[in-house]
């Protein structure tokens, strides 16, 4: 995966449930990890705030992915990758080059991302109906 579009989509949430637009602005690392991608959404991911322990609905347009697994050539692989979705506390978004700390961001969801809308939707309802 490069920095071309390409999907979210989850099967373990409702939010994630239709596949989401995904532009990469850049990569980013914390104190443990250097392989946070962090991606504009469209269309915005929306959290009820009682799951993030704040008041009201969240929207997300900027969220940070992370691979659940040791992937290779993350960002640029050509396969689906399962992520965590992580979502900023702060609105304003922070410089590449900032060392991120655990604090600045909530475990939103577990996803996977398609190189394409097709794919999305496929891997989507390949799913769906595993579980009929």
């Amino acid at each position: 995966m490069n920095r071309q579009d390409f999907y979210l989509a989850s099967n373990d949430n409702v939010q994630l449930a239709a596949p989401i637009r995904c532009r990469v602005l850049g990569l980013m690392r914390d104190r443990c990890r250097d392989d946070f991608l962090l991606i504009h959404v469209d269309p915005h991911i929306e959290i009820d705030g009682k799951y993030l322990q704040v008041d009201g609905i969240r929207s997300f347009g900027h969220v940070l992915l992370a691979p659940r697994h040791q992937v290779s050539k993350w960002p640029e692989c050509k396969d689906k990758v399962e992520v965590y979705v992580l979502g900023l506390k702060s609105e304003k978004l922070p410089p590449t080059e900032h060392i991120l700390d655990a604090s600045e961001y909530w475990n939103l969801a577990w996803a996977t991302t398609y190189l394409s809308l097709k794919d999305a939707l496929k891997g989507i309802n390949d799913f769906a109906g595993s579980t009929q």
